[in-house]
């Protein structure tokens, strides 16, 4: 077999090992064997692709009941992926030093986990075999001729069935400590474990299992339509290139200089500016920095520097676009830069889009946040306007459903609240029927909440009045208001300070706030609006360091004595408890790692170290734990984390019911429906989606929102 993403291939021959037992499994047998082992856990190597090879031979045998028991293991939870639980176990880990950014996780071949778990040589990957399987399909005598066939495919089971225990022992070691630690409760631990697995990776296999079949069917691409896009798109580059140079003719990197092989020019300016891979001309780095300094100065504001970074890139201008975003009233430069770094990344993704009559994102499973990705058509990244969107339509004789949950993140934040707090006036307002961006909107307002409810819906009104008439859209002060209310309680819950909400707001929702003004919708919204966001937001560094270094923080606390009860001014200045802290690692009176007490005796790692003790662990009611973790990664770890895991459960129900699923984006799906039936469906899909999302919150309820089209689309 090969493994294709956009192709299921056929099966030539399969391989199981009991401990006591391996066998090889002709195609013809596939039906008994799985009867036969239909109540026991099977675990493989990327076995959602394994998922694919299996239940297509059996579909096109005709063999209806195997597939139902086939389908059945998955949907119990009893299928399980030695990679996919590898890379749950990684995220687990607070890595040292701590990544700038998210990372991806790692996926790794049978061949290299065995390396690191049971020892090097067990698997060969540049074993001749392995790749020519595809020869037993057209010759089976060639396994007797040529043991090597069976020789290689039974260690590869052997393997596995090896790996496994090891992998398990780990994740249950590190439940075992969050369970130590009052992270989750034991009877909690044992009940996720029966229902998602270890770290929820059965409930991972399940997401990917149908993000295959997702990927596979695609989204159909009207080609005339996305060509006008990638047209719009262009227009929109050169208007902002023009607009830019219009201010500051030096800013781009004009031809001349050293030539670089296949180099390109953009055909506006005299001289021709070079050209980057993405389409847009290439911009002189030093230049940049000294111009957004220069509007910084104008606007009399502080410009954004770097807070990452080598130590001298530290403190100099950021060139980052999207952090510049809220800046875009201070110049109009600024608003045309940080524009066409928005618009470079869609053409890009739209250059193929215009080119294939059919759009397969090929799905990243798993991020450390719990969500997916998608390489290639990345859809993902696409925005919801319509005039984007309206390019991917429904095939013929189908037509689309879209369908999201309603303010999702909101009702799983609502869902831990309630569980770990014992309550929620967030929840209370979404179960009385509340919307709850308008009612943060209307303590903002400070005026009633059918005032603000009543506003928001004759504004859309008026705006779709003018809309026919070709008029300018109206003034909505009450959608403005909700808007920005959606914008600030995500970031807040977010665990966002009002100086990067200001950035939040405007890259995400294209509200735009000053620092001030932030700062007191910050203060309103956890004070007034949701009270119990304030005794979320709230931190306790002791706890993650005691985490890190395996001690339970009363016992941190007792061998830091006499000065344990300044721990938490460690980071904050405090030089003889800090001085004491750092000897107590050097002594090895805290039993840290043998890398950070090596570090802990070189003063110029002391930022890096303290980024480490104080970063701990997220863990989602689900049972996944994400290492490592900073203040706000922590806070968005918790209710996003569950939103996913959510989200994936209903993909996978959706496919089980026989809907075609065309794409996903985070808590999204685009269903491609027979149109003869398609109405007949559409509360079948609601409430599959709805089912599967209250689960994993514990019975909260939860809502979602659709609409059935020609076009990808809501509205």
């Amino acid at each position: 077999d090969r493994e294709i993403p956009a192709h299921v291939p056929d099966i030539a021959l399969a391989t199981a090992c009991s401990g006591a037992d391996a066998v090889l499994i002709w195609p013809e047998q596939l039906p008994r064997w799985i009867a036969l082992h239909r109540d026991q856990h099977i675990v493989g190597q990327n076995i959602p692709f394994d998922y694919w090879v299996v239940k297509k031979y059996l579909e096109a045998s005709g063999e209806a009941n195997a597939v139902t028991q086939w389908g059945s293991i998955f949907d119990r939870g009893m299928a399980h992926d030695t990679m996919l639980l590898d890379m749950l176990l990684d995220l687990s880990e607070a890595k040292f030093p701590l990544p700038a950014k998210n990372e991806h996780l790692v996926r790794k071949g049978l061949g290299k986990l065995c390396d690191a778990h049971l020892g090097p040589g067990l698997v060969d990957k540049a074993d001749p075999y392995r790749l020519r399987y595809s020869e037993v399909i057209d010759d089976r005598k060639i396994v007797d001729r040529e043991p090597g066939f069976w020789q290689y495919a039974l260690k590869d089971a052997l393997a596995t069935h090896l790996l496994w225990p090891r992998l398990f022992a780990k994740a249950q070691a590190v439940v075992t400590k969050c369970v130590r630690h009052g992270l989750m409760k034991a009877t909690r631990a044992a009940e996720n474990l029966r229902l998602y697995g270890p770290l929820t990776e059965s409930l991972q296999v399940r997401g990917a299992c149908a993000l295959l079949a997702a990927e596979r069917r695609g989204l159909s691409v009207d080609l005339n339509e996305a060509r006008k896009v990638h047209d719009r798109l262009k227009g929109d580059i050169d208007n902002a290139v023009e607009k830019m140079a219009s201010f500051f003719p030096g800013v781009f990197r004009r031809q001349g200089g050293k030539d670089v092989p296949g180099q390109t020019f953009f055909p506006g300016a005299e001289p021709p500016y070079r050209m980057t891979k993405n389409g847009v001309p290439s911009i002189d780095s030093k230049e940049l920095q000294r111009i957004l300094l220069l509007c910084s100065t104008l606007a009399h504001k502080d410009p954004i520097v770097r807070k990452e970074g080598t130590e001298a890139n530290r403190g100099t201008v950021s060139l980052e676009a999207s952090k510049w975003a809220a800046r875009a009233a201070d110049h109009d430069f600024i608003r045309a830069w940080s524009g066409m770094g928005r618009t470079a990344k869609l053409l890009s993704l739209q250059r193929g889009l215009a080119a294939n009559p059919v759009a397969h994102p090929g799905y990243v499973p798993l991020l450390t946040s719990g969500r997916v990705s998608a390489r290639g058509a990345n859809i993902l990244q696409a925005p919801k306007a319509s005039w984007f969107r309206r390019q991917f339509v429904a095939r013929p004789g189908h037509v689309l459903y879209t369908v999201d949950f309603a303010a999702i993140e909101l009702r799983t934040f609502a869902t831990i609240c309630e569980q770990t707090l014992g309550y929620s006036r967030l929840g209370e307002q979404i179960r009385s029927g509340t919307d709850p961006p308008c009612f943060t909107a209307s303590i903002l307002l400070g005026v009633d909440y059918d005032t603000v409810f009543k506003g928001v819906k004759v504004e859309k009104e008026m705006a779709k009045l003018a809309e026919k008439a070709k008029l300018p859209p109206p003034a909505a002060p009450y959608g403005a208001a909700r808007q920005a209310s959606k914008a600030v309680s995500f970031g807040v819950i977010g665990g966002l300070g009002a100086r990067k909400l200001v950035d939040y707001a405007a890259a995400s929702y294209d509200v735009f706030l000053t620092e001030d003004e932030a700062k007191v919708i910050r203060r309103k919204v956890i004070k007034d609006a949701y009270p119990e966001m304030e005794e979320y937001l709230k931190d306790y560094p002791i706890r993650s360091m005691a985490f890190n270094l395996g001690l339970l923080p009363r016992d941190l606390e007792s061998r830091l004595r006499p000065w344990a009860r300044r721990l938490r001014w460690i980071l904050g200045g405090d030089e003889e408890a800090t001085d004491a802290f750092w000897a107590a690692l050097e002594t090895q009176t805290l039993k840290a790692p043998a890398a950070v007490r090596r570090l802990a005796t070189n003063h110029r790692h002391q930022e890096q170290l303290s980024d480490w003790l104080t970063a701990g662990p997220g863990v989602t009611v689900t049972g996944r734990v994400r290492g490592g973790c900073r203040f706000t990664q922590r806070k968005n770890n918790g209710f996003q984390g569950l939103a996913a895991d959510g989200a994936k459960l209903g993909l996978w129900r959706l496919m089980l019911m026989g809907v075609n699923t065309a794409a996903f984006i985070h808590d999204e799906f685009v269903a491609e429906l027979p149109e003869k039936n398609a109405e007949s469906r559409v509360p079948q899909i609601d409430k599959a989606l709805c089912d599967e999302m209250s689960r994993v919150c514990g019975g909260f309820p939860i809502a979602v929102e659709g609409r059935l089209s020609r076009e990808w689309g809501k509205g």
